[in-house]
């Protein structure tokens, strides 16, 4: 039991993010912020395919407000 929770301590949560403060020396803040909003979403779409979840209307509408919002701030870099 205690290993488990170790596990989904370090795993999901502090290896991503300490990942992604490496990420920040090498690739721009832009693509390092896109990647944290775009993990929900991928995270279940994995669950989803891996039939763990169904998905609801819900859930895909926030899905598209997501993708809409990383749409607005990458449209707003190329002008730039």
């Amino acid at each position: 039991v205690i290993f488990a929770s170790l596990f989904v301590l370090i795993v999901p949560t502090y290896l991503p993010n300490l990942l992604l403060n490496y990420s920040l020396r090498i690739v721009a803040p832009t693509v390092s912020s896109i990647y944290s909003y775009l993990q929900p979403v991928v995270a279940v779409g994995l669950a989803v395919a891996m039939g763990l979840d169904r998905l609801h209307a819900d859930t895909l509408f926030f899905a598209i407000v997501i993708f809409l919002g990383v749409g607005i701030v990458l449209r707003s870099y190329r002008r730039a």
